[in-house]
């Protein structure tokens, strides 16, 4: 069944979480206008749609046409790989091939010890599909994070510049090694780690020109464990 340019436009609208004001501030027009594009009341114009994709990376071309992808990448093509790595064309057209946005955040220590500020990355996200969700990870949206790596102690696995997706649940079940984010020393990590006892973990680097760091429980922040990688090429 063909959609129209406003039915695309709520379709992608509620993919990302936005109100019509969400949709409309961005672009300097008022929600109103955003609600006669959708209802198909007036056509969405051609530098309009290109202002919604430079603001929310959906696609113009599939806006205006219904070719294409939803969302677009407007840096070396990383989102698109991402989207295309996780079956977002060959889920198209199942029930479950809703697009789940997730924001990437930046963690960052605070003069309290014991907390961590967590706030998006400017408007980036990704946008995963809701069955490859529920089947490869089994997690809640709401309970997972996607946060970019920055610095190379876990090259080769992890590369400055690549995205990680993190399950917040994971502090609370019981521990399974893996590669954990953490704050330790007032310092965010993102490192192997293995418990060596009740309480002491050993943080294991894949590069080997760091050194591994042992430390007590009560020590650390434990923000989750690593469950998916999306990585540049």
């Amino acid at each position: 069944m063909q959609t129209t340019p406003g039915e695309r436009l709520k379709v992608a609208r509620k993919h990302l979480n936005l109100t019509l004001r969400g949709l409309a501030e961005p672009l300097g027009v008022a929600f109103q206008s955003v609600h006669n594009w959708e209802k198909n009341l007036s056509p969405i114009p051609k530098p309009v749609a290109l202002g919604i994709e430079r603001a929310h990376k959906i696609s113009s071309d599939w806006l205006l046409t219904g070719e294409g992808d939803i969302f677009v990448n407007t840096n070396d093509q990383f989102f698109r790989q991402v989207y295309a790595g996780v079956g977002g064309k060959e889920e198209a057209g199942r029930e479950d091939a809703a697009l789940i946005p997730i924001p990437i955040t930046t963690w960052r220590p605070t003069a309290n010890p014991n907390l961590v500020e967590s706030w998006p990355d400017g408007y980036r996200q990704l946008a995963f599909p809701a069955g490859w969700l529920k089947e490869r990870i089994g997690v809640h949206q709401k309970y997972l994070s996607l946060l970019r790596v920055e610095e190379d102690s876990m090259a080769p696995t992890l590369s400055p510049g690549d995205i990680i997706m993190v399950d917040n649940t994971a502090p609370n079940l019981e521990f399974r090694e893996g590669i954990w984010v953490f704050c330790l020393h007032n310092a965010i990590y993102i490192k192997r780690l293995q418990q060596l006892g009740d309480a002491q973990y050993r943080a294991i680097c894949d590069n080997a020109q760091y050194s591994p760091i042992t430390f007590e429980r009560d020590n650390a922040i434990f923000f989750g464990r690593v469950v998916w990688l999306g990585k540049t090429i």
